[in-house]
């Protein structure tokens, strides 16, 4: 029988991250357990205890194929899969609003700050060395005529970045508004003058 199973690892060291091309091959079995036989138990795995960072191509063997049932494999297609493997690191960023809109008329936006102000994560060397900062949601200060906190969702540039600040359960807009000074013209007020000497 002929089936796809996924390609897995173990004995990779915490601070790698590794991503398989292709995710899956083709397997051709044989076995005597035909009805009791699933395709889904069955796994290709790789023991990377001696990988290094780096594009690494990997020779799928009859050895790297593990069955809970007795079976023969005839073929397996590709034979070989290209690793990628990447340190991971952490970083602590900063997080900037990101907003849009203006107050009501007659009021002024005096600052917006972000509670944490920092984020830490975790993720591959190459995605995460070039993050400067992390960004917000988008913030609406359409209309707004007093100050409040909003929590915000925050924009993380890749699913494959991890939120390592497990404590924090969210993260707040702490947006402050001021009314702008009113002018008003007052005509024809008297003067008077006092301990003035004529």
């Amino acid at each position: 029988m002929s089936f796809f199973t996924p390609v897995v690892f173990k004995n990779v060291p915490d601070t790698y991250q590794v991503e398989s091309d292709p995710t899956q091959i083709n397997i051709v079995a044989l076995t005597r357990n035909r009805e009791s036989f699933n395709p889904l138990e069955n796994q290709a795995v790789l023991d990377l205890s001696n990988s290094k960072p780096g594009q690494t191509p990997y020779q799928i063997s009859e050895r790297d194929i593990l069955s809970p049932l007795e079976v023969k494999i005839a073929r397996i297609q590709p034979t070989q899969v290209e690793l990628s493997i990447e340190e991971l690191i952490e970083a602590e960023l900063p997080i900037e609003p990101r907003f849009q809109g203006k107050p009501k008329k007659g009021f002024l936006l005096d600052s917006i700050a972000i509670n944490p102000s920092t984020i830490r994560v975790q993720g591959p060397k190459s995605i995460v060395e070039p993050i400067k900062r992390v960004m917000t949601s988008q913030i609406d200060l359409n209309g707004l005529d007093k100050s409040l906190d909003l929590i915000v969702q925050l924009d993380l540039p890749q699913n494959n970045i991890l939120i390592r600040d497990q404590d924090i359960d969210y993260y707040t807009a702490e947006i402050r508004i001021k009314s702008l000074p009113i002018k008003k013209r007052f005509d024809n007020v008297p003067v008077y003058l006092r301990n003035t000497v004529f």
